[in-house]
């Protein structure tokens, strides 16, 4: 039981995200032999525990939005003081006064939301969460071109 709990918040790891996809999209295309079950179980729940951290662009709109602000906000803060301590600056994207916010969730979304819930909510049978990710991601996409600097002075915690 402990080792299934480590493995699953180490499955919350996103510099790990594409091992854990591929070992759920090996183990979903396969014919897998009943002595594997246990590993299976495993690999995904894994997945479904990666599906919830990740699953910001899934939600409603306004709850998207409002938490991508949130996150974004957090981001911002942990730029600004990695800058100010002379700290390598993790995500140098998120420096407030050059930040789009659009383009941020949209990458997000491109670069680890999309695929992960293509796969699992095929898996799962949750279609719905992939279309309201898609409906997002057109909305994120949408704003772009209007987002301004200006904008990230107003989003707060």
């Amino acid at each position: 039981m402990r080792h299934s709990m480590v493995e699953m918040v180490l499955a919350t790891d996103i510099s790990r995200h594409f091992e854990y996809l591929a070992k759920f999209n090996k183990m979903h295309v396969t014919d897998v032999a009943e002595e594997q079950r246990d590993t299976n179980s495993l690999t995904i729940c894994d997945m479904l525990v990666k599906c919830a951290d990740i699953s910001n662009p899934a939600r409603e709109w306004t709850l998207c939005q409002r938490w991508a602000h949130r996150i974004v906000v957090e981001y911002f803060e942990q730029t600004r003081e990695e800058k100010e301590k002379g700290l390598p600056v993790t995500m140098e994207v998120f420096d407030r006064n050059t930040c789009n916010v659009p383009i941020t969730q949209c990458g997000f979304i491109d670069m680890f939301a999309r695929e992960a819930f293509a796969t699992f909510t095929e898996f799962a049978k949750l279609g719905e969460l992939s279309g309201q990710l898609e409906s997002n991601y057109e909305k994120w996409k949408q704003m772009t071109s209007q987002w301004t600097p200006s904008h990230n002075t107003n989003l707060v915690l």
